[in-house]
């Protein structure tokens, strides 16, 4: 029982983390019409991250709930845990981007 408990305590203390960072992404708009690709890959990432972070922790006492007497529970939480860390590529690629 441990695994969802960690690993719902950890996403949370993210959510929070990016909150700030996520909220601060609306001043991208700031630039006008001239948003380039590489704003849009942040907003959307850091949003899409507080999203997925947000409704992990729900999916994961339901994953756990659901798969606690199985053999393979444990690799289906381990999944389940690194699904908001795809939300990241959009803003990795965004620093990849030529913002001029």
């Amino acid at each position: 029982m441990t695994a969802p408990v960690v690993i719902s305590v950890v996403w949370a203390v993210l959510f929070v983390l990016g909150a700030w960072p996520a909220i601060a992404t609306v001043f991208l708009f700031d630039a006008g019409p001239d948003l380039q690709l590489w704003g849009w890959l942040v907003f959307y990432g850091m949003w899409g991250f507080e999203t997925m972070a947000m409704l992990i922790i729900p999916g994961i006492w339901l994953a756990w709930w659901t798969t606690r007497y199985q053999s393979w529970g444990g690799t289906l939480l381990t999944i389940l845990a690194f699904i908001p860390a795809l939300a990241i590529i959009p803003i990795i690629i965004a620093f990849f981007i030529d913002g001029s």
